[in-house]
């Protein structure tokens, strides 16, 4: 983008500052409604009396400052304005005039008065701008993938003014919207392919279309029917066919020399070259010779519309032949099946479509491109032919798994019913097998364990054990499966026996099973004491999603190793944990990743005694929780009021603690919650609930720890936890027989719980002023 200001009766000293400070100065005079200065922004009509009416401004004796997006005015107003700024018209006329690189060059009469022109080139945004300024102009979409973002930018080539019409178009088209049961906002990033062309930008192409020779305009349409990136060697190959073609049909095509052409959209501002620089933060670029793309996404959209079907599948059916020469070398290249798959669908080869958009999709699961693996599978479906069942059924498969993994479980769910009912149509025992196990692991990411465990059993009588029949890959990822499933039900033995040896099985198969099952068991290893080869597991699962770039994964085991820290004395790694996962779920655009590992970091942070660190956490994990409604959010209600009876700040706890109540549901609360609520409400003073009865009093004096199933299931913190508030609810009542009592039998728990020594040192402190 580039900026002429044209003033002829401005002169500027030397010392005088830049043009864009004196935009900065002008703009600030007119907010502040100084004296002298006017300013005119609107869009200006200029016909036969223009002349008079900026004449008519000399007589005012103000300054007037006009700002007008070039690209956007009509000849006229150009021409208008071309007058008003020569030296014999002695206005008194600040022009600010915005648009591409090449409008001093095509507006020749404006750009050759030096003498009164500055000139600013505004380079395209850098990476880490671009998605900052996309993801703002998105709002009130929430935490929109990066890649997505990235993809944006790159359509609108870093540009800030295409960024800001694409990203009106995206809203336009209604892919900013509400997410299921939820009060808050999302990309559609699936759907952004499908993004209408804007009719200003239509409107827009018509105009610079009608403006090129034929043989240019043929060219531009040629650009746009392969897509927003292309290169010289592929438009030459198809323009090749085309002429070919004629010849054949004795029919004129048109006939033009396509690099002198590519050069010449460049200079009429409808193509920029591609460099290195283009192509590192790009999503992949076409191969062999120049690379050109356009200027925006949406000018490439508008003049592909402005094509007939018939002209459109023409160009379509000879671009998917060049593509599937250059792919033969390489079935497998994302960057070659892209384009083969978008013109075989244009061209009517519909089979191949989605033979290509489902390899597609693949490839970028295995890259761990959620977003766009799940637009791929989508395209494959849209394309599949309906009698090709295994088709439509590996791609319902195919996006139920990245489906669930950014956080879309309920859509995951329906994908995988429908793909079990194929699977069951055609009567295959391993794919209803395989289609249960996905089952089975979107439930578990789900919190539903009991359903998880009941679709793990269903698999047990598709699996063939006979010798030399049984599927080594589904038999790992059945252990895999049944370890989860009997951990979750506090079966730590069987556990550990299954992941262990399905783990090590799907090493090298099954890179999500392997990752899975590596963190369950570091977890499990964790619980039963075997702190050293816990870590070991947790390190080979954090090194093996590194290496792939599996985020969410990733995100996963941090957040579980997070937990093995503090017993390995070393609770700032855990936190550094945390920190790290906290990021990595903002970037995959996972709200419920990123509450979970928020509040896990504010929970290590109360802990450890940071209760001013930990406070500011669990209000944003409040605010999470409003997008979850479909599930339990005491969590965080419950540490919010610990933080603040740690604090001493009473009734803002037990305002927490009323609120926990009212929801009507405590008897479905985990064991500690509950015991932990009701040691609370005594602990923070709340008037409705008192010591006075003798049942709580022997209750809070005699009880060493939770009793029977309950504290059997505790860390050592828990239980530690448990009697602080039971020892600070006796203090405040002043019974010091009972608080000696009490720290007597907490002593020995101590020795487990570092992070509970100082408070209760400090509780000490307080009994002995009260015994004394």
């Amino acid at each position: 983008m580039a900026a002429m200001a044209s003033r002829p009766r401005i002169e500027r000293p030397p010392d005088a500052p830049a043009a864009g400070e004196e935009l900065a100065s002008l703009a600030g005079a007119v907010e502040a409604g100084l004296p002298g200065v006017d300013v005119l922004d609107r869009a200006l009509e200029f016909d036969d009396g223009a002349r008079a009416d900026l004449a008519g401004v000399d007589a005012s004796g103000r300054l007037v400052l006009v700002q007008l997006a070039a690209d956007a005015a009509d000849r006229a107003a150009l021409d208008a304005l071309d007058l008003a700024t020569r030296r014999e018209a002695q206005l008194p006329l600040w022009v600010l005039l915005t648009g591409a690189p090449e409008l001093a060059a095509r507006r020749h009469a404006l750009s050759a008065r030096d003498h009164a022109r500055d000139q600013v080139a505004l380079l395209p945004l850098d990476d880490a701008a671009g998605l900052l300024l996309c993801a703002e102009l998105l709002r009130p979409a929430e935490h929109p993938p990066s890649a997505a973002l990235r993809r944006i930018c790159a359509w609108a080539g870093y540009n800030p003014r295409c960024l800001v019409e694409l990203t009106r178009a995206i809203k336009r088209a209604g892919l900013v919207r509400l997410r299921a049961r939820s009060n808050s906002y999302q990309l559609a990033t699936a759907e952004l392919e499908k993004l209408p062309p804007s009719p200003a930008w239509q409107w827009s192409a018509a105009l610079q279309l009608e403006a090129l020779p034929p043989e240019l305009g043929a060219c531009a349409q040629l650009c746009a029917v392969l897509g927003f990136e292309l290169s010289e060697d592929v438009a030459a190959g198809v323009q090749r066919a085309l002429e070919r073609e004629g010849e054949r049909e004795d029919a004129a095509a048109p006939r033009f020399d396509v690099p002198s052409g590519l050069r010449a959209l460049v200079a009429r501002g409808i193509l920029a070259p591609r460099g290195a620089h283009d192509a590192a933060r790009g999503e992949g670029a076409p191969r062999g010779g120049a690379r050109y793309a356009f200027r925006s996404a949406l000018l490439q959209e508008a003049i592909y519309a402005l094509l007939t079907e018939e002209q459109r599948a023409g160009l379509h059916r000879h671009a998917l032949a060049v593509w599937e020469r250059l792919a033969e070398a390489q079935p497998r290249a994302p960057d070659l099946l892209e384009p083969v798959a978008w013109h075989a669908a244009a061209a009517g080869a519909h089979a191949r479509a989605a033979d290509a958009y489902l390899i597609l999709g693949d490839l970028h699961r295995d890259r761990h491109n959620n977003a766009v693996a799940e637009g791929h599978y989508s395209s494959a479906l849209l394309w599949a032919d309906g009698d090709d069942q295994r088709q439509r059924y590996l791609a319902l498969l195919g996006r139920a798994r990245v489906r669930y993994r950014v956080l879309r479980t309920g859509e995951a769910l329906d994908d995988l019913r429908s793909a079990g009912a194929l699977a069951r149509t055609m009567k295959d025992p391993r794919m209803i097998a395989e289609a249960l196990l996905e089952e089975a692991t979107a439930l578990d990411w789900a919190g539903a364990w009991e359903e998880s465990a009941a679709r793990v059993e269903e698999v047990i009588p598709l699996l063939d054990v006979r010798e030399g029949h049984v599927d080594p890959a589904l038999a790992a990822r059945f252990e895999v499966a049944a370890g989860r499933s009997s951990f979750r039900k506090g079966n730590l033995e069987d556990a550990l026996e299954r992941l262990t040896q399905g783990a090590e099985r799907v090493r090298e198969a099954d890179h999500d099973t392997h990752v899975t099952g590596l963190t369950l068991l570091a977890c499990v290893l964790m619980r039963c004491g075997h702190l050293d080869e816990a870590e070991q597991r947790f390190d080979e699962a954090v090194r093996s999603c590194e290496a792939r770039g599996d985020r969410v994964h990733l995100c996963a085991a941090l957040v579980r190793r997070a937990e093995l820290w503090p017993a390995l004395d070393a609770p700032d790694r855990g936190m550094a944990d945390l920190r790290r996962a906290v990021r990595l779920a903002r970037e995959e655009a996972n709200t419920w990743a990123e509450r979970e590992a928020t509040i896990k970091l504010a929970e290590l942070l109360y802990l450890w005694g940071r209760e001013d660190d930990a406070l500011p956490l669990v209000r944003q994990v409040r605010s999470l929780d409003e997008q979850f409604k479909d599930r339990p959010v005491y969590s965080s209600a419950l540490l919010l009021a610990r933080i603040h009876a740690m604090r001493d700040e009473h009734a803002d706890a037990s305002r927490q603690l009323r609120w926990l109540r009212a929801q009507g549901a405590v008897a479905d609360l985990p064991p500690y919650a509950q015991a932990l609520l009701g040691v609370m409400q005594l602990a923070v003073r709340d008037p409705r609930h008192s010591m006075e009865g003798a049942r709580t009093r022997a209750t809070m004096r005699e009880e060493g720890e939770p009793p029977g199933e309950l504290g059997g299931g505790l860390s050592a913190d828990q239980r530690v936890e448990l009697l602080y508030w039971r020892a600070r609810a006796l203090l405040d009542a002043g019974r010091p027989e009972d608080v000696a009592l009490l720290l007597a039998r907490t002593a020995p728990l101590l020795a487990e719980s570092r992070a509970w020594r100082p408070r209760f040192a400090k509780l000490r402190a307080g009994y002995g002023q009260l015994a004394g």
